[in-house]
């Protein structure tokens, strides 16, 4: 009942401004009530069982001190990570205290991180909340491309990226990657917008929604980079005065400042700690000592060809060629701007040290745009074909990997063909299916987890130990830098955990259990 309360919420939020702008039109909400629908039926259930990702549970954590310093006054203490993930953590708390009150108006006892039956609640909550998010920038999407794009290029748009399956997976986690991406391409079209029409409503609306953006994460700061550059480039062209660029970053900054209170009691804290922090995660990170240099340039091209669909992969390549040779006459200038906006955000992200797969998903929804626009311009025959095809990948992944997405993989490719090569990432699929698993083994077992503990914990009811010579079982998963289940002296493997291609978690029975 509560998820279908909250189904139209993003609709609702998206509609005022849009008939503040005047952009409604009777046709057109019927198409963006259909996108919405299909935008949340694949991201809104199942939500709290279905895997805590690697970093879920450190983000409730901080949400809950987050949402302590709120309640006492200290806010300082709203500063919990260089990120700064300051969204994130306004969800998780508000998540928690609504939860609270909940159990507290039905006289249960109130829950805590550490209870095994109130995690997935709290967990299920704060990611329903982060969809919706999402769901309202993406109806804001849909209008922003329909205005510089038209109706057929944002219609789909909003097809593709509803069903593209491994960004269906990231939208499902407690994580900053989904409202980086969806924060980043909004505030670039409403920037383009506003170059478009010049109504300085649109320019403060960009500038918020880059705030909003580095209150999730600073590597945002590319976006407004690419984005100050453009302003920079119309003032130099004569078309807007310098007072925009000032507009815009006034806005960004404001932004950050109101709904980050840490900066309201100690800025030179907040920064000096962001400054350092994102320094070494930028350029000394662990991740630059393992992968070779190859590895290392051609990351995140790799990773999109692995993660991405099939169509949206090969009509991704074309697409950018499409963009980039088109003759000076023919070429729209938005279209050029979104396709240097994608190669900026390559170039950059290849520059630092921390290479995650996950972070691609920043890349997924200016690519999508050069596709959709190439799409429209086609004849409805192989729009049809093509958009088919997209529904095929989906049921094909939803029969795969449901609900846990981001262990899609490309079907051109493979699951050890990417573990061969180094790229296959664990970021806490599969820990929970071992954690209800072992569960039915009583709490009096102990378990050792050697690695992707935290996505593990939260669901389970044993005891936990860090060695294996005192564990009744060991759950091991592989990753990149473990790729195949080793012998474990004493122990054998009773359960393998995964979906229908592949199982990247076994459970290991130990000599003190019979097998």
């Amino acid at each position: 009942m509560l998820q279908k309360c909250l189904f139209c919420y993003p609709l609702f939020i998206a509609n005022y401004f849009l008939k503040k702008i005047g952009w409604l039109t009777t046709k057109f909400i019927f198409i963006v009530l259909f996108l919405l629908t299909l935008f949340l039926l694949p991201r809104m259930f199942n939500l709290g069982n279905d895997i805590s990702n690697s970093d879920a549970l450190r983000w409730h954590r901080r949400s809950d001190k987050f949402l302590s310093a709120l309640k006492t006054g200290d806010f300082k203490q709203t500063f919990q990570r260089y990120h700064p993930g300051v969204t994130v953590m306004w969800i998780g708390a508000t998540s928690e205290l609504a939860l609270y009150k909940y159990q507290q108006i039905k006289g249960e006892e109130v829950g805590t991180l550490e209870n095994t039956g109130f995690f997935p609640r709290l967990h299920g909550l704060s990611k329903l909340l982060l969809v919706l998010a999402l769901a309202t920038s993406f109806v804001l999407q849909l209008y922003l491309v329909r205005e510089l794009f038209g109706r057929s290029t944002a219609a789909i748009y909003g097809f593709l990226i509803s069903l593209e399956p491994y960004f269906i997976g990231i939208n499902r986690w407690f994580h900053l990657s989904s409202m980086e991406a969806f924060f980043s391409i909004t505030s670039v079209l409403l920037l383009l917008v506003f170059l478009k029409r010049e109504k300085f409503r649109y320019l403060l609306l960009s500038g918020i929604f880059a705030g909003l953006g580095l209150l999730t994460k600073m590597t945002v700061f590319i976006t407004v980079m690419f984005s100050i550059l453009l302003l920079f480039y119309g003032v130099y062209e004569g078309k807007i005065r310098f007072k925009v660029l000032f507009l815009y970053m006034v806005a960004a900054a404001m932004t950050f400042f109101v709904f980050f209170p840490a900066l309201w009691v100690a800025p030179l804290f907040v920064f000096s700690n962001m400054y350092s922090a994102v320094f070494n995660a930028v350029f000394s990170d662990i991740r630059g000592e393992i992968f070779t240099l190859p590895q290392k340039i051609f990351y995140y091209p790799i990773i999109l060809a692995f993660k991405l669909s099939p169509l949206i992969l090969l009509a991704g390549i074309y697409s950018l060629f499409k963009t980039c040779k088109e003759k000076k006459g023919n070429r729209n200038r938005n279209t050029l701007v979104i396709g240097v906006y994608f190669i900026f955000l390559v170039i950059f992200l290849t520059l630092t040290d921390q290479k995650i797969d996950r972070y691609s998903v920043a890349l997924f929804p200016s690519l999508i745009m050069l596709v959709s626009i190439v799409f429209s311009k086609l004849k409805r025959r192989w729009q049809v074909i093509l958009l088919s095809a997209q529904v095929v990948t989906f049921i094909w992944a939803t029969g795969i990997f449901y609900p846990v997405y981001s262990a899609y993989i490309n079907p051109l490719f493979g699951h050890n063909f990417i573990l061969e090569a180094g790229f296959y990432e664990n970021s806490g699929e599969y820990y929970s299916n071992a954690a209800y698993y072992l569960n039915t083994r009583g709490r009096d077992v102990s378990t050792q987890v050697p690695n992707n503990i935290e996505s593990f914990k939260p669901y389970y009811k044993g005891n936990l130990t860090p060695n294996a010579e005192d564990a009744d079982y060991v759950v091991y998963g592989m990753d990149f830098d473990r790729k195949a289940f080793p012998v474990i002296d004493g122990c054998k493997i009773e359960h393998y955990f995964g979906n229908k291609l592949y199982k990247p978690v076994a459970v290991y029975a130990c000599n003190k259990v019979k097998i």
